[in-house]
């Protein structure tokens, strides 16, 4: 398709849960946005439909379990442009695309695999975070992930970051596994364009201390399986009742506010 396969403006209600999709061919005529396509311009007041609490925040939504290969000129396959917050992302599989955050915040990407992020279109980094903003990264994270990088070695740029107040402004990034080339430089995190090394960030932020490189690329079918263990399903996960699985979305919605 030219474009997106699905847009949503997170700045009003929110609440969505997209799950057990896979997604391919998409953004094929345009750039610099993804199979998802997020934003969140303009504050909203309105009417929770469920409750009839009035109120500006819109409610946490969630992608988890979703397969999408990037193309065309897709920056991240989930792409959270234009302010947009409250997103939890968990165990996705995505090919040629990293995680994004634009002038927005609260957005939390765990226990997914990102393939190759620097061979799209895009030369995409594992976590893009930008912003010029004061609250522009704040609580953005990127944890317990496994980004594999053929080209590049810049794992988490956090273009918007603050110099001297990097902990608060950066992404918050621990637990990862990244896979280097061999004859690679040494994986490398960024703050406004200032390059560390994985100790010098962790002694600057406090982030990646539990992280670790492996020098050395996977094969195409160790990779193949690495992103079909990620969407994979625990027994009786696919079991539960509609109902039960909306009281399950409502009961994390709750938990992660």
């Amino acid at each position: 398709m030219p474009r997106a396969a699905i847009n949503i403006d997170d700045g009003t209600f929110g609440g969505n849960l997209l799950e057990y999709n896979v997604g391919f061919e998409s953004v094929l005529e345009s750039a610099d946005h993804g199979w998802l396509n997020l934003w969140s311009r303009e504050q909203s007041v309105f009417v929770r439909p469920w409750d009839g609490t009035v109120t500006p925040l819109a409610d946490w939504s969630g992608a988890r379990k979703n397969f999408v290969i990037a193309a065309g000129g897709t920056l991240s396959n989930f792409d959270g442009d234009d302010g947009t917050r409250f997103l939890w992302k968990d165990h996705n599989s995505h090919a040629y695309a990293g995680a994004k955050n634009f002038l927005g915040h609260s957005k939390r990407n765990q226990n997914s695999i990102h393939v190759m992020p620097d061979l799209g279109m895009m030369k995409s980094t594992c976590m893009f975070s930008d912003g010029d903003t004061d609250h522009a990264g704040f609580g953005e994270t990127y944890v317990n992930n496994t980004c594999i990088l053929l080209n590049r070695t810049g794992a988490i740029d956090s273009g918007g970051c603050i110099s001297g107040n990097e902990t608060a402004t950066s992404v918050h990034s621990d637990g990862n596994q990244y896979y280097i080339a061999d004859g690679a430089a040494e994986v490398q995190f960024s703050c406004q364009r200032h390059l560390y090394d994985q100790q010098e960030w962790a002694n600057l932020t406090g982030n990646a201390q539990h992280s670790n490189v492996v020098v050395g690329l996977p094969e195409p079918e160790a990779i193949a399986l690495l992103m079909q263990q990620v969407v994979a399903d625990p027994d009786g996960e696919m079991k539960q009742s509609a109902g039960e699985r909306k009281q399950w979305w409502q009961d994390m919605a709750i938990a992660l506010s």
